[in-house]
């Protein structure tokens, strides 16, 4: 779904006329905003514990588990479940594996994962908001699409 949106916004961004661009744009954050949505915290404690079961744990008693698992429930918070998952699946790749992660480090990958949606949704709102527009189409929102060609530089009207 990620590599999706990133190519819907490469072709918005390459797009020259104007059309229904804004609408595109519009729909485009809408669907990254959904893509963003955190997990559940049973999503959460689920993907931490098929994490932590890759690791020996000797005899804790439950209630230790039960506050393990809300510490990585507090610490993935507000994260979507794709992100989440790849982030564990990265950490399980990698060399530092064989000590048992802690939340920071899987949330730290988990938003390195969300790190290019996050970006293009904000440029998103940041062209919106420098060009002022309005619910009705105007002139003004002629310079929308060279805004997002031009990503960084700002229009000439602004």
């Amino acid at each position: 779904m990620r590599s999706c949106l990133q190519e819907r916004w490469q072709k918005l961004r390459g797009r020259k006329a104007a059309g229904d661009k804004r609408a595109d744009a519009e729909a485009l954050l809408a669907d990254i905003e959904i893509c963003l949505a955190p997990a559940t915290g049973k999503q959460v404690t689920g993907r931490a514990f098929a994490l932590l079961s890759q690791y020996y744990v000797g005899d804790i008693p439950s209630e230790a588990h039960a506050m393990i698992f809300g510490d990585w429930r507090e610490g993935l918070t507000g994260l979507p479940f794709w992100a989440l998952d790849a982030a564990c699946k990265t950490y399980l790749a990698s060399t530092s594996c064989k000590k048992k992660p802690l939340p920071g480090t899987i949330r730290a990958l988990a938003i390195e994962e969300t790190a290019e949606l996050r970006t293009i949704a904000e440029r998103i709102v940041d062209v919106h908001q420098k060009l002022g527009l309005q619910q009705n189409p105007s002139d003004r929102c002629r310079a929308y699409p060279q805004a997002f060609i031009n990503t960084g530089s700002k229009p000439a009207h602004a």
